[in-house]
């Protein structure tokens, strides 16, 4: 009789023997095992084993080696992170599959209000030229389609302020050290931090683009989201920007390590897909043509291409069509596994599934949690950059901010703009019996258009102009207030520092700065802690292969005496102190360099208690310049000769002597500086005397003229009166002369009386 080996395992314990049995940690076998047996790939149990011989002897073995069939050899502790779906049938992936999509639906049906508000949001922005409609004869119905600018200037100023923060040019982190260090550590935590920056600025150089498009979306609608993961066809740890409306959150969550689920809609191409089956991240089966996606993201998704003057057509080719995956992150039960027999019975374990919408098939399922986490914690790769907090997961952005007063505004200004171009060019009614070449009178400036007139038709009845009301003032107030009271919401008023106004001291103009962007460091605050979660996240990738940061980082420029650091253990770098190179409490670079001057100051007033080469480094990188290419390096510091003591106490000397005539100097001036002023006192008194005898000169010349003016009038009125008596006797005398002449007259032509002759 040949050799056989009979398999036997224990039952399982009851009820009552597993509860008395079970440990309170999470992870550990949780029922009736010895610590000395084996445990089996079946449930972590004793196996017995019989050996049957040919003379007829068995040997009985307790807790030996069972063998293990197919399925428990695929699922080796080494391959934690398999495509757990390619061990699931059909049925279970199809149930699998609609219970993820129903909940996505219903999860989707909870934000259409926040995306009609999405929606509405990118129409404001007035990002796409539009045409005039028209009305109903034909003629412009609105003579504008004028915008307000304020919503898009606040997003545009926020962004550029963020990025300034977040993403400076020598990298966006820093590593800190704390107390006392050695050496090595210090030397370990620069490496660090100048490779860690290569990678995020000249390697991984999707960053800064991805960090610009997200607090777009930040400051547009509240949230911007960053994934952290690592890139199966890039082959390395990436951090990509993810648009609000794209990613779906269960709408009862306060935050997204609570949510129920988190679902990622992607649009991929078919090639994309493909390759993510050959690299087997996807399960290997045929999906059809895709289909077009339905659902409030593709309603945003067309509001965003709109904007840009694009518009989301379905293909006629099927194969230029792109699928969109369902990514989500959620808990299931019942799948098979040794990782999931370790972990305590009927516990819902995080995975996470990737589903195509239109064929609702599943193309992978993977475990969610770190290998070797006794809490199964769920492994969450998104961080949220939110703007203002609002009452539930969903932020406050600029939309919800200034949303409704940039609408007012743009009624505003399309009415003032109306009732200019109608008082310029007014329209009217015009009777039906009136015959034209067209059936519109749209005269150009200057021109005179035909019209029919019946004969003995009155034209002023035929055609009338419409009662168009003059351009209201108050209207322009108004949207003068509203604007003040939105660009104030906004943070985007700007405080004048040049020539306007010079005379405001400069801890005056910083007071206001301070009090102007009280707001906006408070989002940088928020910022600063979002983008610390993100480079961790990073770091937490690169731990669990060390080595590929030193490979991605090899090109990195370095001093010739000076080797890389090769990073080969994930303690190395998990304990540094990995921190954004922003700084939460200094929220504007005005701030920073006259904080660094001040320090300048300090240490050049007190030298003996500073370190000058740190000062020195702190202000060359708060004006934005790489101390390393100006600062002396210790070992340098250390070359060279100390300065002879006889030159130093000379130095010294002639500083005192300078610094006495100087105080000299200050003294000769201030004296100068009363005499100058005593003279202008001495200058002004003698101003003030000369002014008084000339306003005293003035008012006797004043006196004397009107003195001299009144006796001229006397005079004047006794000459005339004179002047007068002898008028009056040259017409009396004239008048008895005329009355003598005119009796001599009478007299002479008198006849004489006829005399009597003698005779």
């Amino acid at each position: 009789m040949a050799d056989a080996t009979v398999v036997l395992p224990f039952d399982r314990p009851s009820v009552a023997a597993r509860e008395g049995t079970r440990t309170s940690r999470l992870g550990e076998p949780a029922f009736g095992q010895r610590p000395d047996a084996e445990l089996s790939g079946d449930g972590g149990y004793p196996m017995v084993r019989l050996d049957v011989g040919d003379d007829g002897d068995v040997d009985i073995d307790i807790g030996g080696e069972p063998e293990q069939d197919a399925d428990q050899d695929a699922d080796d502790d080494d391959d934690f992170g398999r495509n757990l779906a390619e061990d699931l049938d059909e049925g279970k992936l199809s149930e699998i599959a609609n219970d993820v999509m129903d909940g996505v639906d219903a999860d989707e049906g909870s934000r259409q209000e926040w995306i009609t508000q999405y929606q509405k949001a990118i129409e404001l922005l007035g990002l796409k030229i539009e045409d005039l409609a028209s009305g109903s004869s034909g003629g412009n119905k609105d003579p504008s389609r004028a915008n307000d600018s304020t919503l898009i200037e606040a997003i545009v100023r926020y962004e550029a302020e963020a990025e300034a923060e977040l993403c400076p040019a020598s990298g966006p982190c820093k590593v800190t050290t704390v107390g006392q260090n050695t050496p090595e550590q210090e030397m370990r935590a620069k490496e660090f931090e100048d490779d860690f920056n290569y990678y995020l600025t000249d390697v991984a150089e999707e960053y800064y683009d991805d960090t610009a498009t997200m607090l777009i979306s930040q400051a547009l609608c509240g949230i911007g989201y960053k994934k952290v993961y690592m890139c199966p066809i890039r082959r390395r740890p990436v951090s990509e920007s993810i648009p609000a409306p794209y990613l779906i959150v269960s709408e009862e969550t306060t935050d997204l390590m609570s949510a129920r689920r988190v679902t990622h809609v992607i649009q991929m191409t078919k090639s994309q897909i493909r390759r993510l089956q050959i690299a087997g991240l996807y399960r290997d089966i045929t999906l059809g043509d895709a289909i077009e996606a339905m659902g409030s993201t593709m309603q945003a998704r067309r509001a965003v291409l709109g904007s840009e003057g694009r518009s989301m057509v379905m293909s006629a080719r099927p194969q230029d069509r792109d699928y969109t995956i369902r990514e989500c992150d959620l808990d299931l039960e019942d799948i098979p596994g040794r990782a999931e027999r370790q972990a305590p019975e009927h516990m819902p374990l995080p995975y996470k599934v990737a589903v195509e919408a239109g064929s609702r098939k599943i193309l992978g399922i993977w475990r969610n949690w770190k290998r070797g986490d006794p809490l199964y914690l769920k492994r969450n790769c998104y961080v949220k950059y939110g703007l203002v907090p609002g009452l539930g997961f969903h932020n406050w952005g600029f939309m919800q901010l200034i949303g409704n007063q940039t609408r007012n505004m743009r009624t505003i200004t399309r009415l003032l703009i109306a009732s200019g171009m109608y008082g310029n060019f007014p329209g009217g009614v015009k009777a039906k019996s009136l015959r034209m070449s067209t059936n519109e009178i749209l005269p150009m400036p200057g021109e005179w258009p035909d019209i029919d007139v019946p004969p003995g038709g009155d034209i002023s009845k035929l055609l009338m102009p419409m009662p168009y009301k003059p351009l209201d003032p108050s209207f322009v107030q108004l949207l003068a207030t509203i604007k003040q009271d939105a660009m104030r919401l906004g943070a985007t008023l700007q405080i004048k520092t040049g020539e306007g106004r010079a005379e405001v001291p400069v801890g005056t103009i910083l007071a206001m700065i301070e009090q102007q962007i009280q707001v906006m460091a408070t989002v940088h605050k928020r910022n600063h802690r979002a983008q610390k979660r993100e480079l961790r996240k990073l770091r937490e990738l690169f731990a669990e292969t060390p080595r590929k940061l030193s490979i991605l980082v090899r090109d990195r420029p370095r001093a010739n005496d000076i080797t890389a650091y090769l990073w080969e253990k994930e303690s190395e770098f998990l304990d540094l102190n990995l921190q954004p190179a922003s700084d939460p409490n200094i929220p504007s670079q005005v701030h920073r360099v006259m904080l660094a001057n001040v320090l300048v100051m300090l240490a050049q007033q007190n030298p003996q208690i500073y370190d000058q080469l740190a000062v020195h480094r702190t202000a060359l990188q708060a004006i934005g310049v790489d101390p390393d290419a100006y600062l002396l390096r210790p070992e340098q510091m250390q070359g060279q000769q100390s300065p002879d003591p006889r030159v130093l106490a000379k130095m010294a000397e002639l500083q005192q002597k300078s610094a006495a005539m100087q105080q000299e100097m200050a003294i000769e001036l201030q004296k100068l500086q009363v005499q100058r002023e005593k003279m202008g006192v001495e200058a002004a008194s003698a101003a003030a005397e000369n002014q008084t005898a000339r306003e005293t000169s003035q008012t006797k010349a004043e006196t004397e003229r009107q003195k001299s003016g009144a006796k001229l009038m006397g005079e004047g009125q006794r000459m005339a009166l004179e002047h007068q008596h002898h008028d009056a006797e040259l017409a009396h005398e004239t008048a008895h002369r005329d009355a003598d002449r005119a009796v001599q007259r009478e007299t002479a032509i008198a006849p004489q009386p006829m005399g009597i002759g003698v005779g």
